[in-house]
């Protein structure tokens, strides 16, 4: 019946709408924190996290250390990370910290 479809979209959209909230109050929390970024192609830069772009589509860092300079900021799309360090540095070689996948996996 139309009320019972209505009422399955109303709660998918709670839902979406919770997980969303979720995830970005997840990314606040680290506002302004070192991180490591692990993208496609072995390439790994480091940034402070400064914003996540409300589409859940860009991370927007500072202080980003590229292999090729330095960027005072910058906007990296959030399908190409492949992953993310909370390192207790990013200079060394080994990174040690919490992880997490951008593909919603482990």
């Amino acid at each position: 019946s139309m009320s019972t479809e209505s009422e399955e979209e109303e709660e998918e959209q709670r839902l979406n709408t919770s997980m969303r909230l979720r995830y970005l109050r997840f990314w606040c929390q680290f506002l302004g924190t070192p991180v490591c970024l692990h993208m496609y192609e072995r390439t790994s830069v480091c940034a402070t996290l400064e914003a996540v772009d409300p589409k859940q589509q860009a991370l927007l860092v500072s202080s980003l250390k590229t292999p090729i300079g330095v960027y005072p900021e910058a906007s990296l799309r959030c399908s190409d990370i492949l992953r993310v360090s909370l390192p207790q540095t990013c200079e060394g070689v080994e990174h040690v910290g919490r992880r997490v996948r951008m593909d919603g996996a482990g």
